[in-house]
């Protein structure tokens, strides 16, 4: 425990760590006092490094009690390099119960094998958790159980951010039992060799989900199997954000007690954006005034066509400080657009006693479902319509950046902070089905070889039935917009009252095949 017994506005009880050398082996440890960086206690005495605890490679387990206290701007858990005798009984952990990360990933040197665990929980914050391969190196990982029983991940990622590595295991764990979630996502840009995913939530926070990826070429392999319990999601989708799930390969979701804001069992689809790295300084000095790090702008590729990235639309800039604390890697990224169907196979969906605080879609939110969709509700409250099938069946905006420099954001040593970017208004592109992936720049168009007929399309039948509970306005079988190319039914059971009408088939979509209304005491 710390305390300030000579009040001087400092613990009187904590490690003091300070580091101007590169990135530290570190052995099995646990911190139960915070770690208060040299630089912060030097600051105002002409201190000159960031104030952080510098880059780690942890070879064992590593913790950060609730008592301890942790600055990081990235944290790389690199278990590879422990020797034939640090490998226990596969036990070696990463467990952050305090602390402040700007990024989390497993490796950067060498492939990551020996890490059995990582868990996140009490007062921790993580920006960004990618637990696979840094950006520098397409490294191999192997797919360990995630818990966040605490603390706020922003990006709680599955997989890394190198778009060449990959992630070995059959199946991508991840439970939390608490904690706060600004996006979740079933994988990132590295890429699941065989894996599908099983996630496990209990009274969470949750503002994004997507059970599956977010781009095509990270795609996950194999089902996906979500239970939600006792939490609140404000947006939730069963299915990837982009990309399309393999044949044979089933999506399901079980939710109890959970308040849900917007509802879709199936994939998000339209307009996805995957990041390449294209420039990068390794060794930016920070100066004792602040500072500005202008990467070459003309590495903006606008409107370039890169293969299996897609059509550059717009750019991201990414700072990390080094672990000498007197230098920082500045990166340059350029976001590339594709068309995506966000596809997945059949589709369950069983809520019981859940709110949903609009409207309800057995389906995608533009995502096609190449197979059948069958959602059961029981003793569920939708305040808004209930759909068997999707929502949307155009996607076709895309905000396309300029290649006019922005401001760029200062960095003030005396704060450790960065100011923010200036704004700069994007222009309005649409998308069109042609031949081959292109952009016109009179016509502010980009073009897409994916077939736009088929978003949000439902290839099979779907079954809606609502047991108990209640739905505020109407329930439809079939979709909003998108088209239901087979049967759609309904069935309503038990004391279900429905505050409007009860269509067999779509709003403003159509149903291919038969349809049919249940009506069961």
């Amino acid at each position: 425990m710390s305390c300030d017994e000579d009040n001087n506005q400092e613990p009187d009880y904590a490690w003091y760590i300070g580091n101007t050398v590169g990135r530290i082996d570190l052995p099995p440890i646990r911190f139960d006092v915070p770690n208060i960086e040299i630089g912060m206690s030097a600051r105002v005495n002409g201190g000159s490094g960031y104030p952080g605890v510098g880059i780690w490679h942890v070879h064992g387990w590593f913790e950060l009690t609730e008592n301890s206290l942790n600055n990081s701007s990235q944290f790389e858990i690199n278990s590879s390099k422990c020797n034939s005798g640090d490998d226990g009984a596969g036990n070696n952990r990463w467990i952050a119960n305090s602390g402040c990360f700007v990024q989390v990933v497993r490796c950067r040197a060498s492939n990551c094998s020996k890490l059995s665990y990582i868990q996140v929980g009490g007062n921790a914050y993580i920006k960004e958790l990618y637990p696979g391969s840094h950006t520098d190196d397409a490294n191999t990982t192997t797919s360990v159980p995630i818990m966040v029983n605490g603390g706020q991940v922003d990006e709680c990622y599955m997989t890394g951010y190198n778009a060449g590595a990959t992630l070995t295991g059959d199946v991508i764990y991840f439970w939390s039992a608490g904690g706060k979630i600004k996006k979740w996502l079933g994988s990132y840009l590295e890429n699941p060799s065989t894996a599908g995913v099983t996630a496990k939530i209990d009274h969470a926070r949750i503002y994004r989900f997507f059970g599956g990826g977010t781009s095509a070429a990270a795609r996950i392999k194999g089902n996906i199997n979500i239970t939600i319990n006792n939490s609140l999601a404000d947006f939730y989708c069963g299915g990837p954000e982009f990309g399309d799930m393999y044949d044979t390969k089933t999506l399901t979701t079980h939710a109890i007690g959970t308040t849900f804001g917007e509802y879709y069992g199936a994939g998000f689809g339209g307009t996805s954006i995957t990041y390449n790295r294209e420039n990068q300084k390794a060794n930016e000095g920070i100066s004792t005034t602040s500072n500005t790090f202008p990467l070459a702008f003309s590495n903006y590729k606008r409107l370039a066509n890169k293969s299996g990235y897609g059509i550059g639309t717009c750019y991201k800039f990414e700072y990390i400080f080094n672990s000498n604390a007197t230098q920082l890697v500045s990166r340059f990224y350029t976001g590339y657009a594709q068309f995506s169907l966000a596809e997945t196979r059949n589709v369950t969906n069983v809520l019981t006693n859940c709110t949903i605080l609009n409207d309800f879609y057995g389906s995608g939110c533009q995502g096609k479902v190449n197979g059948t969709v069958t959602s059961t509700l029981t003793g569920c409250t939708v305040m808004g319509n209930a759909f068997g099938g999707g929502y949307k069946a155009t996607a076709n905006e895309v905000s396309v950046y300029p290649a006019t420099q922005p401001t760029y954001a200062v960095f003030t040593r005396e704060t450790g902070l960065f100011s923010d970017f200036g704004t700069v208004e994007p222009d309005t592109y649409t998308w069109k089905q042609g031949t081959a992936a292109g952009s016109n720049q009179t016509n502010k168009t980009l073009t897409t070889t994916t077939d736009m007929s088929d978003l949000g399309n439902v290839t099979g039948a779907i079954t809606l039935t609502i047991h108990d509970g209640s739905v505020a306005h109407d329930v439809y079988g079939g979709g909003n917009e998108s088209k239901s190319l087979n049967n759609a039914s309904v069935i309503r059971e038990g004391s279900a009252t429905i505050g409007g009408n009860v269509f067999g088939g779509g709003n403003k979509a159509d149903v291919s095949g038969s349809t049919t209304v249940n009506i069961q005491e």
